[in-house]
């Protein structure tokens, strides 16, 4: 029997910052959120029952929040020199978690959020195998585009290594041939 170990897969999205919808749409940013809140006033039929605010925002997606902000009462952590807010994909198992205050895992993912990485790690320690898995998501410019990645690493007992680098040169050698 095999024996797989599965380290718990993280999570960590990138932020992108609020700005002024002017820049997106100049001169009717005024009468859209007019308009919006007007529409969310309509839902809003019992007092206190739900905000005024329309939601109305604009995102610039190529400029990422202060690594000295945080989100779900986590800071940034450096990933390939980027900062990047981590958490353990078993997080979303549970509806509420509290942070700071109690808050909704489904808000994790909100407007503001530009990136998104799944790393996941697989071992067969009996095999000396391990394996990394990512998958990314970027949102911008109106879609949604992904990449998946794996590499595997093997370790081989010395006497198999050996015998590789033999193989491996023999090879070399007939393909110059």
């Amino acid at each position: 029997k095999e024996v797989v170990s599965v380290i718990p897969p993280v999570i960590f999205q990138r932020r992108s910052a609020l700005t002024s919808c002017e820049k997106f749409t100049p001169g009717l940013a005024a009468s859209l959120e007019v308009y919006f809140e007007n529409q969310n006033s309509k839902r809003c039929t019992r007092s206190y029952s739900c905000s005024q605010l329309s939601g109305f925002a604009c995102v610039d997606r190529e400029q990422y929040l202060s690594e000295d902000e945080t989100h779900f009462g986590r800071g940034t952590l450096q990933v390939d020199d980027v900062g990047w807010y981590p958490e353990f994909l078993d997080m979303f198992s549970v509806p509420t978690i509290y942070r700071e205050r109690m808050v909704s895992t489904t808000d994790w993912i909100d407007l503001q959020t530009s990136d998104v990485k799944l790393i996941n790690v697989f071992l067969a320690p009996n095999q000396r195998v391990g394996t990394v898995m990512t998958i990314q998501w970027s949102i911008g410019a109106g879609k949604v585009s992904g990449s998946v990645d794996t590499k595997s690493f093997v370790q081989m007992p010395p006497k198999e290594r050996d015998m590789w680098y033999v193989m491996m040169w023999m090879v070399a050698g007939l393909a110059v041939l």
